[in-house]
């Protein structure tokens, strides 16, 4: 297939939005991190054989077999096009510059879209003989002349003049345009990098013309990240080099003088960045999810069939099996931080999801049969498993008596007790 067209056709899918940034965002995770206007990203980290390989496919990642690396979905670098013909990036001693149309770079293909220069080994330097097309890139430490420890990506903007001869998109995207879009990631920063394993902050800067360096417009960083959290954040790459599988499951847990408060999140699904995928549950759920190609959904239907029906069954799988008890051990601990709070009881997964979020609801209530969950005041006050207790009604008047005779007398919501 014409890569043009092929491009074309997965920016339609991939839909626009804050969805560049995240792919960007998903590189410098993976990685262990024209003249005009143009949107700029850096990280510190040097892109990989397999990394610069991967970035010059269209449509068909080297990710796609690589289970520790984040963007496994084919689409990756190839969402930058939603607002530029002709990405470029340097890492390493690399420069490389993809042209689809070839329209900027000489003696190009469809099957040669661009140029690998190892800016390090050319003599003179590549600054010295072509100073407007490599001066771009002297920024945030690079000089162009030896290796650079980081990888700067560089996105000339799609203006109305480039976007009427362009095959990919005629989408015009100016300054202002992308300062909007800017201005939702910073909306989103610290969701974005909540399950990330290495990018720690998150920066936006503002260089205009005529200024010596950027300006700092946003910054956001995981806070309090000791020796211990980073970590625990790298054991999903660790574990992720085997064929065994993991899903982590997390929700805020108020605890000291917030106890009093529910801290109920609107549950969102991850596969390391979020996705636009609403679970319906009280908590964020992070699992190495089957996505659709675009990466917006989790790969789910009933009629489904042959491989299609297998990475569905394989999400159903990761719900009930690994993350319904991770949610059931959750209940346990939370119950210790917050007591037969509201906030603890806030933390229950009520029977409002769809599918296949719905399918955890069931496989938690089932485990909790188990696990001391319930309280009771009776006896001084304890925990017991739900098939122990006897719920109490909420108007009843003996109560109190019941409580003082030592009969195992709970209170819970009326949607739990329905469950």
């Amino acid at each position: 297939m014409d890569p043009i067209v092929r491009l074309r056709q997965m920016l339609q899918d991939y839909g626009e939005g804050t969805s560049i940034f995240k792919e960007l965002l998903q590189n410098a995770d993976d990685a262990g991190a024209n003249k005009g206007p143009a949107l700029y990203a850096y990280n510190n980290a040097v892109l990989t054989e397999g990394d610069l390989q991967s970035i010059s496919r269209i449509g068909d990642s080297i990710k796609r077999s690589e289970s520790n690396k984040t963007g496994r979905f084919g689409v990756g670098f190839n969402a930058t096009y939603q607002i530029t013909d002709a990405p470029s990036f340097c890492s390493g001693k690399h420069c490389v510059y993809l042209d689809p149309h070839g329209l900027y770079l000489p003696h190009l293909s469809a099957l040669n879209p661009g140029k690998m220069i190892d800016f390090v080994a050319a003599k003179p330097s590549l600054l010295q003989q072509f100073p407007d097309q490599f001066q771009p890139f002297c920024a945030f430490g690079c000089d162009m002349r030896t290796e650079f420890p980081g990888t700067l990506f560089r996105l000339p903007l799609r203006t109305a003049g480039l976007a009427i001869k362009s095959r990919i998109s005629q989408q015009v995207y100016d300054p202002a345009r992308v300062k909007r879009m800017l201005d939702a990631v910073a909306s989103e920063a610290v969701t974005m990098m909540l399950f990330l394993r290495n990018v720690e902050t998150l920066q936006i800067l503002d260089w205009r013309e005529g200024q010596q360096g950027p300006c700092l417009h946003f910054t956001s960083s995981l806070a309090g990240v000791t020796p211990q959290l980073r970590a625990q954040r790298h054991l999903f790459s660790q574990a992720s080099k085997v064929p065994a599988r993991h899903a982590l499951v997390a929700a805020r847990i108020p605890a000291g003088s917030d106890a009093g408060v529910s801290g109920v999140v609107e549950g969102q699904a991850f596969c390391f960045l979020p996705l636009p995928a609403r679970t319906g549950l009280p908590l964020h759920i992070n699992a190495f999810f089957e996505l659709s190609s675009n990466r917006r959904d989790v790969w789910y239907a009933p009629d489904l069939i042959e491989s299609s029906k297998l990475r569905s069954d394989w999400n159903i799988s990761l719900l009930e099996d690994v993350v319904a008890p991770c949610y059931c051990q959750l209940l346990v601990n939370a119950s210790q931080l917050l007591g037969p709070s509201a906030a603890f009881h806030a933390l229950w997964p009520s029977s409002s999801q769809t599918m296949p979020w719905a399918c955890i609801t069931s496989n938690v209530y089932q485990a909790l049969r188990d696990c001391p969950v319930v309280w009771t005041s009776a006896l001084g006050g304890r925990w017991l498993r739900p098939s122990e207790a006897i719920y109490a009604d909420q108007s009843s008047q003996g109560n109190t008596a019941l409580l003082a005779a030592s009969v195992a007398l709970a209170r819970i919501p009326m949607s739990m007790q329905q469950q």
